[in-house]
């Protein structure tokens, strides 16, 4: 096995040698390349900016962009925040709830693979839980009620 990864790093350095003795041609930059501006300089965290979460920052720079700045082990990253689509009322929708054993809700959920079900207290709710109990404290009780609302009138 030595001799095999022995004769791979020769071959390697054997071709990676330079014949002729001059140096490598440059290769040539394509135009989007060069139409990049060079950077400024390293980046740092501005000193108006403020920490949002542990080891994230945030400022607006002098157009009024925010930006937030975070450390690396390579140094500091300077990016946009994203901004993400709230899915709440999508996934509360989905919930359907079962029961209620004292501070303890039942729900139902379809999924791809089967129905699945989980039981949460009250006070450990979150967003979308949250909302699928409001609903289903909204709708009657009683099923003949939604029945016959359901039915257009003709």
């Amino acid at each position: 096995m030595k001799n095999i990864l022995l004769v791979i790093c020769l071959a390697g350095f054997a071709l990676a040698q330079n014949r002729n003795g001059a140096a490598p041609a440059a290769p040539k930059k394509s135009p989007a390349v060069a139409a990049k501006p060079a950077a400024s300089g390293p980046v740092s965290i501005p000193k108006d900016a403020v920490e949002i979460e542990k080891g994230l920052f945030q400022a607006k720079d002098e157009s009024g962009k925010v930006w937030h700045y975070t450390r690396t082990p390579f140094g500091v990253r300077k990016f946009q925040p994203e901004h993400l689509k709230d899915d709440t009322a999508e996934e509360a929708a989905r919930i359907t709830v079962t029961g209620e054993d004292g501070d303890v809700v039942k729900f139902v959920r379809k999924t791809p693979f089967g129905t699945t079900g989980w039981s949460r207290k009250k006070d450990k709710l979150n967003a979308a839980e949250r909302m699928a109990v409001e609903r289903a404290a909204r709708q009657p009780k009683d099923g003949a009620a939604t029945a016959t609302a359901a039915k257009p009138a003709l």
